[in-house]
């Protein structure tokens, strides 16, 4: 079972409609009631009661759908960490005349200067 799976399930339950949740989640109504139907298989439970109205979360599907929501949340808190792991500071080499200094900020231009007077 893949994180997307999990969003779209949750998506299902928000606007209570597979074909509602399929438009906002730009795919195919016949590829996410599959995806529905390949994660109730795997879960060997009924996540989702289909009415002529829509759908409805069954009492397993709402556990479910509570732990899916638990798992989003803990996934945007990993990705978060990776983020501000990526902005950490880097040195970056730049060759460049010193004539080329009005060109660049401050910062960088002091740095030139004190490395190459």
């Amino acid at each position: 079972m893949k994180i997307e799976h999990l969003i779209y399930i949750t998506e299902i339950a928000k606007r209570r409609s597979i074909s509602l949740a399929a438009k906002q989640l730009y795919i195919g109504q016949t590829t996410l009631s599959a995806i529905v139907k390949s994660i109730e298989d795997e879960l060997d439970i009924q996540i989702f009661q289909r009415t002529y109205s829509g759908v409805i979360a069954t009492q397993e599907g709402e556990k479910v759908l509570g732990l899916a929501k638990k798992i989003i949340d803990l996934y945007g808190e990993m990705t978060e960490i990776e983020r501000e792991a990526s902005v950490r500071e880097q040195t970056v080499h730049i060759l460049a005349s010193t004539s080329a200094n009005s060109n660049l900020s401050v910062f960088l231009t002091q740095q030139m200067q004190i490395r190459s007077p």
